[in-house]
């Protein structure tokens, strides 16, 4: 895993560089010292997600706050991230402060979104629209930390870390056992399957293949019983994929990945995992070029 010391350094050295007046910059410059803001702003952002992959809140939301405060890409996202790591903290230390201020946050989200030519971007969609499901819900979607490193394959850099996969899975687990009433008691499981789904992750990051499979298939199998979390049955059917591919089963990996693309649409997160469901495909051999996508049984949208 990266240092996130030398990534927060190295951030910081960037964005105070890159602000200073311009003749001593050009100065500095010339002596081979640069400094480019938005380097500095994504070298600090992947030190908050590191982390996050950590487990460790307030890193990540002094980190949050600083991306928030400095840099004017996805401002909702932004504000979404820092929102994210406050209620975590929030819940896990029952600080009601940090909660307030997740809540503002949140609710600061719609107002600071952006546009380009009339369209907002896939980051600043997805994080209003989570922001909204707080509005209308006052609560966040389960394992909301989860779902940021998820968007950003962040979980990949832990594979085969106990350690850090635990402290996720116990977490998960506590969420399991805390809605798995849920099954014969409600007609909808968006809570349930969100931390099957999770579960899964953890178990195919550890290689535990079996236990994958099962978890990603109950959710696929249980998808009628979603009523908001629309996201979580193509991510299973992507993880299905992933599992087989993972098992050098090209043909049934294929499969899953074919029903990915062709079977869901318009949901949140479908330009990440559509990215990811075409990785997969090249790696399996599959052409993704799309004047060849219907001979290669993969659809684009």
């Amino acid at each position: 895993m990266f240092d996130s010391g030398y990534l927060l350094a190295s951030g910081l050295s960037h964005i105070m560089i890159s602000h200073m007046p311009p003749k001593l910059l050009r100065i500095v410059n010339l002596i081979g010292i640069k400094g480019v803001h938005h380097i500095g702003m994504a070298n600090v952002t992947r030190a908050a997600f590191f982390h996050a992959l950590r487990c460790e809140w307030s890193e990540c939301i002094q980190y949050a706050e600083l991306i928030r405060l400095g840099s004017r890409h996805s401002p909702a996202y932004t504000t979404y991230c820092e929102a994210i790591f406050r209620y975590v903290k929030s819940v896990e230390d029952n600080d009601k402060s940090e909660m307030e201020r997740a809540v503002q946050l949140l609710q600061d989200v719609p107002s600071v979104r952006v546009r380009y030519f009339g369209k907002s971007v896939t980051l600043e969609k997805s994080a209003v629209q989570r922001a909204e499901k707080w509005a209308n819900t006052h609560q966040c979607s389960l394992l909301p930390d989860m779902d940021l490193l998820y968007q950003w394959n962040m979980l990949s850099f832990i594979r085969g870390n106990a350690m850090l996969l635990n402290r996720f899975m116990d977490r998960i687990v506590v969420q399991i056992d805390r809605y798995s009433s849920d099954l014969k008691t409600s007609d909808y499981l968006d809570n349930y399957l969100t931390a099957l789904f999770y579960k899964g992750i953890i178990h195919r990051l550890s290689s535990q293949y079996t236990d994958a499979r099962k978890c990603f298939k109950t959710v696929f199998e249980e998808e009628a019983r979603i009523s908001h979390e629309f996201a979580i049955p193509p991510q299973a059917v992507l993880e299905l994929g992933l599992v087989e591919l993972e098992l050098n089963n090209g043909d049934e990996a294929k499969m899953w990945l074919k029903k990915c693309t062709q079977d869901y649409s318009n949901y949140t997160n479908e330009n990440f995992v559509h990215l990811r469901v075409y990785a997969a495909l090249r790696e399996l051999g599959v052409s993704t070029d799309k004047q060849t996508v219907n001979q290669n049984m993969c659809l684009y949208s």
